[in-house]
């Protein structure tokens, strides 16, 4: 009986960008009754990926984006803060220090963080750059030990990434699903991903990188520098062909996602289900006073 308590996935993130394991797939050991997307084109990619029945997927938003402040905190007008935030390697993940150096993975970012080029741009522009790397890399933060001024390597310990991506004029990011959660909040992210054929490789994607992402894209310091220009020109407002990419995406912007899993939830055929739970749970404890005495 405990076996069959419902489950409802929530999601920490929108899928896409990076394929998931089959874990959860309805076959998987972590299936669940419900999954929760923000999307109908998410919506179709758990239903033909991952084997789930189209009434088990429910377009309702994620619940916690309901706590997203739209409003950026107060800063001078002419200041830029850029938030850089890469998601995790699975090649690199038990790399040694000598291996993890030698990776695509460390050189370029070390380069961005450490080239003199950029720390002047940053300066020249009052631009403050924020870098934080995933929880499964935080063993290598120690690596990147020169920096340009104006850039503040961030523990994720310590780290807010809500607070951040609230703060932020431009995301930064290269596969990680916050790039949903920056295009939800109407904020522009360029794509910098210098080891896309590695990544397809050991990783994949649900998406077409070349013709589907939905921002800028560099594969350079002198492409990211320019692109950080161009959306600096345009008050770092979405294009038109963005904005119309988050209003199709999004089928709802507001904060009243929890409020539609939990009508989703009152609604699942297995409420029936719960309650032969209940019951036999009750039952239980009624022998195990019996067999007491």
């Amino acid at each position: 009986m405990v076996d069959k308590k419902p489950f409802v996935f929530l999601q920490h993130g929108v899928l896409g960008l990076k394929k998931v394991g089959r874990g959860l797939n309805k076959s998987g050991a972590n299936s669940a009754n419900l999954f929760v997307v923000s999307s109908q084109r998410e919506h179709q990619l758990v239903v033909d990926n991952m084997n789930y029945l189209p009434n088990e997927v429910i377009i309702t938003g994620l619940p916690r984006w309901d706590a997203i402040k739209h409003n950026p905190v107060s800063k001078p007008v002419n200041a830029t803060t850029i938030f850089i935030m890469p998601t995790w390697r699975s090649w690199l993940e038990d790399a040694d220090e000598k291996s993890f150096r030698k990776s695509l993975y460390f050189r370029y970012y070390n380069d961005l963080l450490s080239s003199d080029k950029f720390g002047k741009f940053l300066l020249d522009n009052n631009i403050e750059v924020r870098f934080l790397l995933h929880p499964k890399m935080r063993k290598y933060l120690n690596l990147f030990d020169k920096v340009s001024p104006n850039i503040v390597l961030l523990s994720d310990e310590e780290t807010q990434v809500n607070t951040e991506l609230q703060n932020a004029n431009i995301l930064v990011t290269d596969y990680s699903s916050v790039a949903w959660e920056m295009l939800y909040r109407d904020k522009p992210t360029i794509f910098y991903q210098f080891d896309r054929p590695l990544f397809n490789q050991y990783t994949g994607s649900y998406i077409d990188f070349e013709n589907d992402l939905f921002g800028e894209k560099a594969t350079n310091l002198k492409e990211l520098i320019a692109t950080i220009h161009q959306i600096r020109s345009r008050s770092y407002q979405l294009t038109e062909e963005q904005a119309t990419y988050r209003q199709k995406e999004f089928k709802f912007v507001d904060q009243k996602n929890s409020e539609r899993v939990y009508h989703e939830i009152s609604n699942a055929d297995f409420l029936p289900e719960i309650v032969s739970v209940s019951i036999v749970k009750k039952i239980v404890r009624l022998i195990r006073k019996k067999l007491k005495r």
